[in-house]
């Protein structure tokens, strides 16, 4: 064994011995990280609609206006968050593709991202995004046009390790959606991801405070009692999610358990595993890479837990 490694050591660039399989692990893994960013976006998104249509039907709301909220995080906030974790998924998809000797599809979405996303500002008009980390987005969207035309298996992985600078940068900018971080943007005082809890969970009190109500529950009480039981999940969710709504005896979750806590430390493990990646994607004993991948993989599996409510 210690032969062989020094004979791939030396010949690398020349015999094939190139490890393709943890390079095509760590794609996988990857993905695995990003299909639980992707499911809490998803769970985040159709929560908003949920309480939205709860007030909607708690005040008699005929019109969408309660959707407003949801509509202006899912144009600005929401579209940077799911356009990063999507430059990662491709990334990853087209990573473990070409590592298994396999095509892969490019999303014709890519082309021009980081310029389109630009533009996108928050409520006091501040830069989501700056241009270095639209640079970045756009640069990967290009590794992988390369790596989908390269004509050798081993070009092709080669050149979307190259691309591990970018793949970090856009890493934070992912992370610093859920948890506060000193690679946020200028003039955010608070990630994304804490604000629409926030707001989500002003609303469930304000729907709980009316449904308290002698009137309401005189003049429903049948309704009542199942709108309140749908707010009370409502509560649930968003409490595991830093929530807190005042009941008597309320213990907060503690921070370590959020689960975007719990996502952040999944996002850390994979810029570690990252690390390790840029150095021994290609190397005849990346040992300490499948260790660090050990590592993502019980990280991203307790956040995949944490989302589900497990």
């Amino acid at each position: 064994m210690a032969i062989r490694v020094l004979m791939c050591a030396l010949l690398l660039g020349l015999s094939g011995c190139a490890d393709f399989k943890v390079a095509a692990e760590f794609g996988r893994q990857t993905t695995k990280m990003t299909g639980v960013v992707k499911d809490e976006f998803a769970q985040m998104e159709a929560q908003c609609r949920a309480q939205a249509e709860l007030v909607a039907k708690t005040a008699d709301i005929p019109d969408d206006a309660p959707l407003d909220d949801c509509k202006r995080y899912q144009a600005a906030q929401g579209a940077l968050a799911a356009a990063t974790v999507e430059v990662l998924d491709n990334y990853a998809r087209a990573l473990a593709a070409v590592a298994d000797g396999e095509t892969f599809d490019l999303s014709p979405d890519l082309d021009g991202l980081g310029g389109r996303l630009d533009g996108l500002k928050d409520r006091a008009g501040n830069p989501l995004i700056d241009a270095r980390e639209s640079n970045a987005i756009d640069k990967l969207a290009v590794a992988l046009a390369d790596a989908w035309a390269a004509k050798r298996r081993e070009d092709a992985v080669r050149r979307l390790v190259a691309e591990v600078p970018d793949l970090a940068l856009t890493g934070r900018v992912l992370k610093s959606y859920f948890v506060e971080t000193v690679d946020a943007p200028a003039g955010r005082s608070k990630a994304p991801y804490t604000n629409l809890v926030a707001i989500a969970g002003s609303s469930v009190r304000s729907t709980e405070a009316l449904l308290a109500s002698p009137a309401m529950r005189r003049a429903e009480p049948i309704r009542t009692y199942e709108l309140r039981q749908e707010a009370e999940r409502r509560e649930a969710f968003l409490r595991a999610r830093g929530a807190q709504f005042g009941r008597p005896g309320e213990v907060p979750v503690a921070r370590d358990q959020l689960v975007q806590t719990r996502i952040a430390d999944a996002i850390d493990a994979w810029l570690a595993a990252l690390d390790r990646f840029s150095a021994d994607a290609l190397s005849a004993d990346p040992k300490a890479l499948y260790d660090q991948l050990k590592l993502l993989g019980s990280k991203t599996l307790a956040a995949r837990k944490a989302v589900a409510g497990l």
